[in-house]
C-alpha cells in the first residue's frame, strides 16, 4: 500500500489511501490496523475494521488523549493480503493527560501528517519561486528583444 496521507484533530485522525497496483487481480478488501506505542515499545497490530466496499478508501479513527498510534492499510485480491510495510505506516501523538487534565493542553499531533505538510509547503514554494525566476527570465528577453527592434 501505499503511504497514507491524514488529516487530524484533536481527537480523531481521517486516514486516506488510493488504491494499490493490483497486476490485474481485483482488490476485495482493505483491512486497516492500528497499535499503540508505549515508552517506545510497538504492541501487536489490532484489526481496527476491514473494509469490503473498495470505493472507500478512508476511514475516521477516534484518539484517546496521551497515546502514540500507528496506522496501516493493506488490500487483499485473490492471491491473499498485502504485507504491512513498517514503511507505510502513520504515527501520531495526541497530546493532553489521559485522565483529562488541563485543558488548554489538549490536541493532537500527526508527525507524518505535519511532514507531508512540510513536504507539500516547500513544493509549492518552489514553484512559485521557479514561477518567478521564468517570468523574469522571459522579461528580460522581451526586453531585449523590443530593444533590438527599436534600433
Amino acid at each position: 500500500m501505499s503511504d497514507i496521507p491524514c488529516e487530524v484533530t484533536d481527537s480523531t485522525i481521517t486516514l486516506k489511501w488510493s488504491e494499490p497496483q493490483s497486476y490485474g487481480r481485483e482488490i476485495t478488501q482493505y483491512t486497516v490496523y492500528q497499535r499503540i506505542v508505549t515508552d517506545g515499545k510497538l504492541a501487536e497490530w489490532d484489526e481496527l475494521k476491514t473494509i469490503t466496499d473498495v470505493s472507500v478508501r478512508e476511514l475516521k479513527v477516534v484518539l484517546e488523549k496521551g497515546k502514540v498510534y500507528e496506522f496501516v492499510v493493506t488490500a487483499t485480491n485473490v492471491h491473499g493480503e498485502s504485507l504491512i510495510e513498517e514503511g507505510k505506516l502513520k504515527r501520531v501523538k495526541t497530546i493532553g493527560d489521559i485522565d483529562g487534565g488541563d485543558q488548554q493542553s489538549h490536541g493532537t499531533t500527526g508527525s507524518s501528517c505535519d511532514k507531508e505538510k512540510r513536504i507539500l509547503h516547500a513544493v509549492y514554494a518552489s514553484l512559485i519561486i521557479l514561477s518567478l525566476i521564468i517570468n523574469l527570465i522571459l522579461g528580460v528577453i522581451i526586453w531585449k528583444m523590443r530593444r533590438r527592434s527599436g534600433k
